[in-house]
């Protein structure tokens, strides 16, 4: 079983460890899913959290098939994932220092 922990998620341990059967490769190989870069696969479906589930993992199979190249959408998806995060930190900073400023012009003005 890919699942050694028992807890229904893939580790990026155990996900890698899956990618290694022949047998999850011949069937990637016969729905046509070629995986070169199994790490950013991984980070793909895990979206984050550092996990796969079960649905995740079928989710992104599926997403991985069809006329368009799967790897490069993968990667733009991926890429796009985490352009979202950099500029959600970005502004919660900006948030911050704006409040801050805020308070000390309040603070000015009393």
């Amino acid at each position: 079983a890919a699942d050694t922990s028992g807890d229904g998620l893939l580790t990026e341990k155990e996900f890698h460890s899956i990618l290694k059967n022949e047998k999850v490769t011949t069937w990637l190989s016969m729905m046509d899913i070629s995986i070169t870069e199994s790490q950013e696969f991984f980070d793909m479906l895990a979206g984050g959290d550092g996990v796969v589930s079960f649905a995740e993992f079928t989710r992104g199979i599926c997403q991985m098939k069809g006329a368009a190249r799967s790897e490069d959408i993968m990667a733009l998806k991926r890429d796009g994932q985490k352009l979202t995060r950099v500029t959600m930190a970005e502004f919660r900073s900006v948030h911050a220092e704006l409040k801050d400023l805020c308070e000390s012009h309040k603070k000015l003005q009393v």
